[in-house]
């Protein structure tokens, strides 16, 4: 009994740390969506924080997630907006790029410098986007899953807030059955 009860203990403690981590994590990222200043970002904690957050939709999905963000990457600008253009391509890859029951979906983020802020590659190796609906995927209410309740305003959100409050560029590609990649320039807005 004394030998149950201690793994019992263990494996509470064990997973009371991981959800005070959860909390903590959620609560950095609200607070960054109540503000809608611009203020410095630390890059990689960021995106493990959007990880976090959307863990239990990648493992549900069977996807694996490979981040590639030096910890010194760190800039001035809209934390939430950062926050929301990321998670709008992470559920718009679970939504559309894999297939149920696939067992080897990948996504893939990698950061590197480029000479007016940071580069971000975000890239699945899933279905693809077939090349009739590859130059329309940033209309405003476009979608292949209107009869599964896609709205078609979440891609069409990101390139506005990337382009516009964000001030950065947005390039994107796609091959059928080999996946799809989106590459956002972030830059520094530092205030004058």
């Amino acid at each position: 009994y004394i030998e149950n009860s201690e793994e019992g203990m263990a494996l509470l403690l064990t997973n009371m740390n991981r959800a005070s981590e959860l909390i903590s994590r959620f609560k950095r990222i609200s607070v960054d969506q109540i503000q809608d200043d611009i203020g410095i970002i630390d890059l990689a904690k960021t995106l493990n924080d959007i990880l976090a957050m959307h863990a239990q939709k990648i493992h549900a999905c069977n996807v694996a997630v490979y981040l590639d963000c030096p910890n010194d990457f760190k800039f001035h600008s809209y934390p939430m907006l950062i926050v929301q253009v990321v998670s709008s391509l992470i559920e718009n890859a679970l939504l559309h790029a894999f297939v149920p029951g696939d067992t080897h979906g990948l996504i893939s983020i990698t950061v590197n410098t480029k000479q007016r802020g940071y580069l971000l590659r975000f890239e699945d190796n899933g279905q693809g986007i077939n090349e009739a609906d590859l130059n329309k995927i940033f209309e405003p209410f476009f979608t292949t899953r209107r009869s599964t309740g896609g709205g078609g305003l979440g891609l069409h959100i990101v390139y506005n807030l990337v382009t516009n409050k964000l001030k950065g560029t947005i390039e994107y590609g796609s091959t059928l059955g080999q996946g799809t990649w989106f590459e956002i320039l972030l830059v520094d807005l530092q205030p004058a």
